[in-house]
């Protein structure tokens, strides 16, 4: 009379949450129409969906299933010791969805990341080529910058003495 839709009933409450946990599809339950059929209890199905799923909230998801950007686990870490890429770099793509590879691609060849490894690289070739010296850690690259910068001021003062 004032258009106000009815509460579900408590069998409609468990055919959802059948449906919510993944132990049922909702096309199971709809026709090509998109009416709702009528489906005898069952015990114990087993879910049809046989790609791999992820849970949010205890809630069954498909693999590719888009999730909002405040309900994604956080990405991995960047090992600190390897900083030019993130924990499951040497893992690769194979086997993983395409929204776990474009996430995959994303994280581990940002332009900080490859100017880092291209930098390495060329830093080893330049090495083993004799042009380069020795491997030394970012501290020990800025003291020796310093001491050079002042060496260089230094003869520069001694010389406007004379």
């Amino acid at each position: 009379m004032i258009n106000i839709t009815p509460l579900p009933t408590p069998e409609s409450n468990e055919l959802y949450t059948k449906i919510a946990k993944g132990e049922m599809r909702l096309a199971d339950i709809k026709t090509r129409a998109g009416k709702m059929r009528y489906q005898a209890p069952t015990s114990a199905a087993k879910s049809p969906n046989r790609r791999a799923a992820t849970t949010l909230s205890g809630i069954k998801l498909k693999a590719d299933t888009p999730i909002p950007a405040h309900l994604r686990p956080d990405a991995p870490k960047v090992d600190t010791s390897v900083p030019t890429r993130d924990a499951d770099f040497e893992e690769g793509v194979a086997g993983k969805s395409i929204g776990q590879k474009l996430d995959y691609y994303r994280r581990n060849y940002r332009l900080s990341f490859m100017y880092r490894r291209l930098k390495d690289r060329m830093d080893n070739f330049t090495r083993k080529a004799g042009y380069g010296g020795p491997k030394m850690s970012p501290e020990q690259e800025k003291r020796k910058r310093r001491a050079e910068e002042y060496e260089i001021e230094r003869r520069r003062r001694f010389e406007n003495r004379q």
